[in-house]
């Protein structure tokens, strides 16, 4: 401790959402903190007890720091981490001692478990040896935490190879490698992260229980947003069309659009759109979010509207991953139809209050530190992060069956969805803001039906202007919407829904209200 006193500062913390919020510290016998702060993730750094001298330890002293939980749960002490740091610049890490794995690989001891992979049941499928590897996934986004920590787990894949095969920053219009995509920002460290963190807890025996969906895959990174989150159509149709021109030189079979922007025309006319039909119609899959403007009817963003791609809403458990009794479509989730009267979103993921990397000094955890636990996980929500699920979910059947078409892709996830049913079997959520469903890794690669998307579309009639299509959603006089030509509910029988109507004999004004 050296001559002179030390003074704690900050405490970062990470526990349990079964031990519920924190309610207090204590420094030996001496309260230095006492209020509420939110599972799994808080840093306090202020409403510290008025004497400072409480939160000081002397030369030579030894100090107890205790930690009060709203629910005193015995639980494993691997759960939980806790980093404090001291005015004077120096820090310490409280890290209990974990076994080994079978494997004798060691394991990291300050790694959190990411509840989502269970959830879409992406560990079932990693323990039968998927794990997206031989599968390129480019992230368009802020960026990709390149240097500290973070270049352990998104950097390289479980085997500790280099993954990341290039880079390109579509602002300034420039290639690079691993070492040019620094994000400045952190969502696309997060987004990152949830496709295909190789970050490993303790897992059962042998059995791998890795922090992303697919830890196996290659990453190209493209940037496109800014320090602050910000981007232009430009820098994101400039991007998009790098990936055109350079998907056969790395091998780019998936793009993820965390990205949303509410829609000033046609799918078909705006420039954003069109740059996302042409990556599917070149063999690429695309997977937007839907936008977190819900829960409102007509609410799902560009490029989420484009009836091709896949674009997911998300869900939240609660706080309660283990319980699926009160999961529910999250309060933010974007909703359908379209416009165009396009069911969206096809399918929905986890969404929220997920844990990923983030570097502490990126700029979303500088000014929310209470959502990051001062080393390097950081909690968020977003049909941002639902849609990294979802990619990591599309890369592991494309290791299972890697001549699948975009199209082909898009079925098999929506027909191994689970729908939210109520006990009498009708629909617990509107198909406007569940789609097919909560998105199963496992039944997505299982599924045998590769036929149900995108039938009645022609996007090269659509690009080439010749054709334009509409979908099955209408509103009747009461307001609500629903689904043309079907009985009732019975949207999951093959998935009808997904047909596309032919815009020019029917006419939109004659179907979906006009704004």
């Amino acid at each position: 401790m050296g001559t002179d006193d030390i003074t704690i500062g900050e405490v970062s913390l990470n526990w349990p959402e079964a031990n519920g919020q924190l309610r207090k510290l204590k420094l030996g016998s001496r309260d230095i903190f006492v209020d509420y702060r939110d599972a799994p993730i808080a840093t306090v750094a202020d409403n510290w007890h008025a004497d400072i001298k409480r939160r000081r330890i002397a030369p030579g002293d030894a100090q107890i720091l205790e930690i009060e939980f709203l629910q005193n749960i015995d639980l494993d002490q691997e759960a939980h981490s806790i980093v404090v740091e001291f005015l004077e610049g120096c820090r310490t890490e409280f890290v209990p001692s974990v076994a080994t794995s079978g494997d004798n690989q060691k394991v990291d001891k300050k790694a959190r478990n990411t509840h989502y992979v269970h959830q879409v049941g992406a560990d079932t499928l990693h323990a039968g040896g998927i794990t997206g590897a031989g599968v390129t996934v480019t992230v368009l986004d802020t960026g990709v935490w390149s240097s500290g920590g973070g270049k352990n787990w998104l950097r390289k894949d479980y085997d500790g190879t280099e993954r990341v095969l290039c880079t390109d920053d579509a602002i300034n219009n420039v290639e690079g490698d691993a070492d040019d995509a620094e994000d400045d920002n952190g969502h696309g460290s997060h987004v990152t992260s949830i496709i295909l963190s190789s970050r490993k807890t303790q897992g059962s025996g042998n059995a791998p229980n890795w922090n992303g969906v697919a830890p196996g895959v290659s990453l190209v990174a493209v940037k496109a947003f800014d320090e602050f989150g910000h981007g232009t159509y430009l820098d994101v149709i400039r991007g998009i069309d790098w990936v055109l021109q350079n998907k056969d030189v790395y091998g780019i079979r998936v793009l993820n659009l965390s990205l949303s922007a509410p829609p000033q025309s046609h799918y078909w006319d705006d420039p954003l759109n069109q740059a996302v039909m042409e990556a599917w119609r070149a063999g690429i899959v695309v997977v937007a979010s839907a936008g977190n403007t819900g829960p409102d009817a007509m609410t799902v963003g560009v490029p989420g509207n484009v009836p091709y791609v896949i674009t997911v809403g998300a869900m939240t458990d609660n706080r309660t991953p283990l319980d699926e009794s009160d999961d529910r479509i999250a309060s933010f989730s974007a909703a359908g139809p379209t416009y165009e009267g396009f069911v969206k979103p096809e399918v929905i993921a986890p969404g929220d209050r997920l844990l990923g990397v983030m570097d502490k000094k990126n700029r979303i955890p500088k000014e929310h530190k209470n959502f990051h636990d001062g080393n390097s996980y950081y909690c968020m929500s977003g049909t941002s992060q639902s849609a990294a699920i979802v990619s990591g979910v599309v890369a592991l059947m494309l290791e299972a069956e890697p001549s699948l078409t975009p199209d082909q892709v898009k079925c098999k996830p929506m027909s191994g969805a689970r729908p939210a049913v109520k006990p009498d079997g009708m629909l617990a959520a509107s198909v406007f803001q569940q789609g097919a469903g909560l998105v199963s890794a496992e039944n997505s690669v299982a599924s045998t039906n590769y036929a149900c998307a995108n039938r009645g579309l022609d996007i090269n009639a659509d690009l080439a202007g010749t054709r334009h299509f509409g979908g099955r959603a209408n509103k009747d006089t009461n307001g609500n919407y629903y689904l043309m030509g079907l009985d009732g509910y019975l949207w999951t029988n093959g998935y009808l829904w997904t047909n596309g109507v032919d815009e020019q004999p029917m006419g939109i004004n004659s179907w979906v209200e006009q704004e």
